[in-house]
């Protein structure tokens, strides 16, 4: 297997943008499984976890008896050594492609007629996807991988999701973006419980808490983290429903993108893929 993002920081000296996250191209290198659950992991994580519990990070709609807190990490390593999903289990998962296809919620989508583009994409990425039959000549259905944070974990797994909202991807993915220790607590209550996991997974603490130490406020959106894992994992990415910074409407006006995952830094970021990566391209 290759190193984690956090093992190989020291010997790229300018790694500061997500531009420059060299690139492996194997999903496995960022997927959190029981074998890649080592003492580095679990170190990544335990220390993170106390960043974790300030006020402004937890999860305001969960009820305040689910929240994470000071005994949250030693569960979350107690679980994740017994049920993460094996290494040779990964390969039941049939993600193919070089390319990845990543679909946002931005307001420029709207009226856009995009469907057919993105649908076409080898592999489609979703994030947080509400399935509004509206809105699929400009969004398209197919999807691959689904990204979900937090909060939508939270809903899927205590059985009150939206009804436009269902995990449909042959690749789910859970991820923090507020608060990294919720998204890993719920995960692991979601395993502890006897959930399956190869229906839902989710991403190594170092590449979480690396990407998150490159962006402004160590609180980087869904479609950040989504795009630093397409440009480690594939061979070019390309961006549908990114409204950079212009906006923070989403398409299906429901919800709105908050502040603190700043999106202008966001934006800059995301231009300057575009700018200095050939495979990397932005459809606004």
């Amino acid at each position: 297997m290759k190193k984690d993002l956090l093992v190989e920081i020291p010997e790229y000296p300018t790694l500061d943008r997500i531009s420059q996250l060299p690139p492996l191209r194997d999903i496995s290198s960022v997927l959190l499984y029981r074998e890649a659950f080592n003492k580095f992991e679990q170190a990544v994580l335990i220390n993170n976890s106390s960043s974790d519990l300030g006020k402004e990070r937890l999860p305001l709609h969960w009820l305040v008896e689910d929240h994470p807190d000071e005994h949250s990490a030693e569960y979350i390593c107690s679980v994740f050594r017994e049920k993460l999903p094996k290494y040779s289990d990964l390969s039941k998962l049939d993600v193919r492609g070089t390319s990845l296809t990543v679909v946002g919620g931005g307001s420029c989508l709207r009226g856009s007629k995009y469907a057919t583009y993105i649908d076409s994409g080898k592999v489609v990425c979703r994030m947080n996807h509400p399935y509004i039959p509206e809105c699929s000549e400009d969004v398209g259905n197919k999807t691959t991988i689904h990204f979900v944070n937090e909060r939508r974990l939270y809903d899927y797994t205590r059985g009150v999701s939206r009804d436009d909202f269902s995990l449909l991807g042959v690749l789910n993915i859970t991820i923090g973006t507020t608060s990294a220790t919720a998204a890993y607590l719920e995960y692991a209550r979601y395993l502890d419980s006897g959930g399956d996991p190869l229906h839902i997974l989710t991403l190594k603490p170092s590449f979480r808490m690396g990407v998150g130490a490159l962006h402004s406020t160590r609180q980087p959106s869904l479609g950040f983290l989504v795009a630093a894992f397409g440009i480690r994992t594939f061979g070019s990415v390309t961006l549908y429903g990114f409204d950079l910074g212009s906006s923070r409407d989403h398409y299906h006006m429901r919800e709105k993108l908050p502040l603190a995952h700043d999106p202008e830094f966001e934006a800059a970021e995301f231009i300057n893929c575009s700018d200095s990566l050939y495979n990397f391209k932005i459809m606004s």
